[in-house]
């Protein structure tokens, strides 16, 4: 198991915001939805290239069009210190920190910070 920094309660440490999220370079960005139900991302805070509100919309239309929700307390965007390799709880059996994304529409884009 990886470590990382914990709130005290076993639980990765959670950032205010993408602003704090950005000063920490185990810092990731994990959009859910269905109430955790559902981790749609999980990867390196390095790797955003936008601002939350930006976060905050796709992961509302990510909800959207799988839970038919988009409920902005439902669909959620998180700052946690989980470096890559670390895991992240949730449904479907969580979401696992990468230091890529994949392109939904033409495969994967490898992207190094």
């Amino acid at each position: 198991m990886i470590g990382f920094w914990t709130s005290g309660d076993g639980e990765p440490f959670v950032y205010e915001g993408l602003k704090h999220a950005r000063r920490d370079s185990g810092a990731a960005v994990v959009l859910s939805g269905n109430y955790g139900g559902t981790i749609f991302l999980t990867v390196p805070v390095r790797l955003v290239r936008c601002d939350a509100e930006a976060l905050f919309t796709l992961v509302s239309d990510l909800d959207a069009v799988t839970w038919m929700s988009g409920d902005p307390t439902i669909a959620t965007v998180a700052f946690k210190q989980c470096p890559v390799g670390s895991t992240v709880e949730g449904g479907d059996g969580g979401g696992l920190v990468v230091d890529y994304l994949q392109r939904w529409d033409t495969g994967a884009v490898g992207l190094s910070g």
